[in-house]
């Protein structure tokens, strides 16, 4: 879940504070507009079924409640939910297991489907040390910071209307076997992330920016840190709205 906020918002404070709130919404996060492109001629056709019709749960709310699609979907699911997340189809493993070899045929299609239904679509994910290609991390440095860039790169010039990206996923639990070759800690401690940050928001321009992670409404040290690391990219202007999972929900205390 995530909490979407202006460019230009506060301290790192009010940041924690959209994020608890949006946990305790029935929604993901704000909306963030209409799906980019319409519909061409090649692109799926609006899913149906016996409920087809009723709208979504969310439907003319002003938060969206969305969930994930893979190659194997529900033709039931716009019944439901209007804001879609790739399930693994987004991760850099799914489309480069094989270097040089792009595979967008799964992401092809749910962007396809988000399109001619009208869903949200928010990518998941540029950077992370889980589902990375298995080859990266044998590369050279100066290589794997060149491969990252031509994924972000490829990913943009093929989706530029995606409207929302996880940019970095769980820095603080699973950063990538690249992360010194994109600026490691660096002087901010944080210098990859603020790297991979840069990167998406010069290819992805008009997108909104979002960081991820778990674990983070039930450990104070935790949250300290992830608070901090989403002020760096604030004090740049490199984020729009941060994702917190809702790991350990259960045991939240609400007046906390």
């Amino acid at each position: 879940m995530s909490a979407w906020l202006p460019r230009s918002h506060g301290s790192w404070r009010t940041v924690m504070a959209f994020a608890v709130a949006a946990l305790l919404s029935i929604a993901a996060g704000q909306a963030a507009g209409q799906a980019g492109a319409p519909a061409g001629d090649d692109a799926a056709a609006p899913i149906t079924g016996p409920n087809a019709g009723s709208g979504p749960l969310a439907a003319g709310a002003e938060r969206f409640l969305g969930s994930t699609l893979s190659a194997r979907y529900d033709p039931l699911f716009t019944n439901y939910w209007n804001q879609v997340t790739p399930e693994d189809a987004g991760k850099w493993l799914s489309v480069e297991a094989q270097r040089g070899v792009f595979t967008w045929a799964v992401l092809d299609v749910i962007f396809d489907i988000a399109r001619a239904n009208g869903l949200t679509l928010k990518q998941h994910t540029f950077v992370w040390g889980q589902q990375e290609p298995r080859w990266v991390a044998g590369l050279p440095p100066e290589e794997q910071r060149e491969a990252v860039e031509l994924w972000i790169g490829s990913f943009a010039e093929r989706y530029p209307d995606v409207e929302l990206v996880d940019v970095v996923n769980e820095p603080l639990h699973a950063p990538p076997s690249y992360a010194a070759a994109i600026g490691g800690d660096g002087d901010t401690g944080w210098d990859w992330v603020v790297w991979s940050f840069e990167r998406a928001r010069e290819a992805l321009p008009d997108a909104e920016l979002l960081i991820n992670e778990y674990n983070i409404l039930c450990c104070a040290a935790n949250r300290a840190r992830y608070a901090e690391l989403v002020a760096l990219l604030q004090e740049r202007d490199l984020i729009d709205g941060i994702g917190v999972q809702a790991h350990g929900l259960e045991r939240i205390d609400p007046e906390v």
